[in-house]
């Protein structure tokens, strides 16, 4: 960073403002990534992939730049840019200097492995630390592996701590790191990634400690030729969103971004695993002497950095310790197999996995996710991923397995393992188990019903007019499964239903303007399964044909509804995780069989409500909650 021109800088910070605000000229937005790490960084080839995933799963709406080298400063530096919103994304290893509970996850041989640190990254734990950062104008929306921290120095071979002893070690600026070389009796020199480098080639510190990969692709070897693998500390990079970045983006458009990522970032894992080994074999080539020393010494050696972390941060930070290594998979642990009917990034089965994974914590219970992605595959391709599920529990091996919605239940449970051996609990079944002749010896579960009733006698109060409901909804199995039940309950209340099913995005909007002829509301499901939707362009068709009363039943469709009394998605993930906790521990299930989901929220839309001029009563507004445009409603 010190050795780029000043005003390249500055061509590089007015080209994103530019582009930012020329983002209304065009139909493609530019989003800007900056990160500190080399062009051959695994941070850098996994932004590539999510940058080709992005363009692709949003149908080229969005258009990544990514600025990589420090092209845009150092991490702190680029961190002040989100904040300002002069950038869009960055990754980041210092968030710590905004919230200090985040230099609890870099304390001294915290974690276990890999899977462990995924758990602990995907955690509660996690989210409660990140969402403090919101009101600096930082979303955490992903993570790489920046991986186990390793020592290296010019000076001498370090075999135990005492060989530590007096050396000037690079730290970033984060007290758990900080108290860790100095636990060793080196000396902790704080320094910005992008600097290191130089201070090395000229003398000014002695060593460093980084994963492997950053070793190498930062060429510290050239000055280091001693190298010991300590594994002292792993530690993330943390992907970064500006607020003003973030809220320009629809729930549904930051719900793509995340999984999206989290896609990118199962490959990185990947291949740092394969990358860690051969990078080894290089730097011996470059003739680094490598040392693997016993590690106890070494652990014992840094406790004092907890202690001193402890003095700084009080007594939360020794919680979240608590927290995270109960996180770790023990060989006594039971496993829960969890098969997820649809894809990260569905609001509802997000909900269910997020509940199941805080009913979790801290029950020593390590959970396996496979998704069966079958709102998007279909055929050929959902009977090949039927497949891989079926590997994927035989390889497993659970003591439990959970399965959310139809889908999974209809090609995988009852074909394959009704009346096996291995407990199942499914949630998110739509109204009725009996077409899969469930329960069973070995199944259980909870039903999803809708309150459709409360609903229609809601809509009817505000809009007494209406006779006709158009039911506007995807074509899928479950639509036709649903529907059938819908009508009867539509009859009961005296209105006549048409049926307007849309397989992609343009199919839709022509159902809509035909539904909006005909209808004197409309009821709005779901779009999970329409290809192509884009909920920014299908509220701006709305308001261009003209809005017809909308009302849903599902959190995610409140940005079209005027009123909404949605099912809770969570309640079905609590109960199945608790059900299975009672498997695990040979409690009795609940004699009643299978139960149907009980809690309703109220919701109403003010941007409808206002344009339609329908006054609402106190009673509704006291209880309902309020939809905002910029609102992740299916987050519970």
């Amino acid at each position: 960073m010190k050795n780029m021109p000043l005003l390249l800088i500055i061509a590089l910070v007015q080209t994103i403002w530019l582009g930012s605000c020329s983002k209304q000229e065009s139909d493609k937005r530019e989003v800007y990534i900056g990160l500190a790490h080399s062009q051959n960084h695994s941070f850098t080839k996994a932004l590539k992939r999510f940058e080709k995933a992005i363009e692709s799963n949003t149908n080229g709406k969005y258009d990544l730049k990514i600025y990589h080298s420090a092209q845009l400063g150092g991490e702190k530096a680029m961190q002040e840019m989100l904040t300002i919103g002069s950038l869009d994304i960055c990754l980041s290893g210092v968030v710590n200097t905004y919230e200090p509970l985040f230099s609890v996850f870099e304390l001294p041989y915290l974690f276990e492995d890999r899977s462990h640190v995924m758990r602990v990254n995907e955690s509660a734990i996690m989210q409660k630390v990140a969402d403090r950062i919101k009101d600096r104008g930082l979303h955490l929306i992903g993570f790489y592996e920046n991986g186990f921290r390793h020592l290296t120095n010019s000076k001498r071979r370090i075999q135990n701590p005492a060989d530590a002893d007096g050396l000037l070690i690079r730290t970033p600026e984060n007290p758990a790191q900080i108290a860790t070389i100095k636990a060793l009796g080196a000396i902790p020199t704080p320094m910005d990634f992008a600097e290191v480098y130089t201070a090395l080639l000229q003398g000014v510190i002695d060593g460093q400690e980084n994963p492997l990969q950053n070793i190498w692709y930062g060429r510290f070897y050239e000055a280091q030729p001693y190298l010991t693998m300590t594994k002292h500390i792993y530690n993330s990079v943390y992907v970064l969103a500006s607020d003003t970045f973030w809220s320009t983006l629809s729930a549904f458009e930051r719900k793509k971004f995340v999984a999206t990522l989290r896609e990118s970032t199962q490959w990185q894992l990947q291949f740092m695993a394969d990358q860690d080994r051969e990078l080894e074999q290089k730097m011996k080539e470059k003739g680094v002497e490598i040392e693997r020393p016993d590690l106890l010494p070494f652990q014992l050696a840094v406790q004092p950095a907890y202690d001193d972390l402890y003095l700084k941060l009080g007594p939360e930070a020794e919680q979240m310790v608590r927290s995270i290594r109960n996180l770790a998979v023990q060989e006594t642990t039971d496993t829960i197999f969890y098969l997820n009917s649809y894809h990260i990034g569905y609001p509802s089965s997000d909900a269910i996995e997020k509940a199941i994974r805080l009913e979790l914590i801290d029950k020593r219970v390590h959970l396996e996710t496979f998704y069966l992605d079958s709102k998007i595959r279909k055929g050929v391709l959902l009977r090949e991923r039927v497949t891989k599920a079926l590997e994927a529990i035989q390889k497993t091996n659970p003591d439990v397995i959970i399965v959310s919605d139809d889908n999974a239940v209809e090609k995988v449970v009852v074909p394959h393992l009704k009346g096996g051996d291995t407990p199942v609990v499914f949630c998110g079944v739509n109204w009725t188990a009996e077409p899969y002749g469930l329960p069973d010896t070995n199944i259980t579960g909870m039903l999803e019903v809708l309150p459709i009733m409360p609903v229609i006698d809601t809509m009817l109060r505000y809009f007494p007019y209406a006779r006709r409901v158009a039911i506007l909804n995807e074509s899928s199995v479950s639509a036709n499964k649903d529907e059938a039940r819908l009508v009867n309950f539509f009859r009961k209340a005296n209105l006549k239903t048409r049926s307007y099913q849309a397989k992609d995005f343009e199919e839709w909007k022509m159902q809509y303007a035909a539904a909006k002829q005909w209808a004197d509301l409309i009821y709005f499901p779901t779009n999970g399964a329409i290809a192509g939707w884009d909920e920014a362009e299908a509220l701006q068709y709305i308001e261009q044909v003209g809005y017809k009363p909308i009302f849903t039943c599902d959190d995610f469709m409140m940005p079209f509804a005027v009123i909404g009394i949605t099912k809770v998605a969570a309640e079905q993930g609590e109960w199945a995780a608790q059900q299975a906790l009672k498997i695990l521990r040979k409690e009795v299930l609940d004699p009643a069989g299978l139960q149907s989901n009980r809690r309703w929220e109220y919701w109403y839309n003010p941007r409808w409500s206002d344009s339609l001029k329908v006054t609402l009563s106190d009673s509704l507004i006291a209880k309902a909650k309020i939809f905002k445009p910029t609102m992740q409603v299916h987050e519970h």
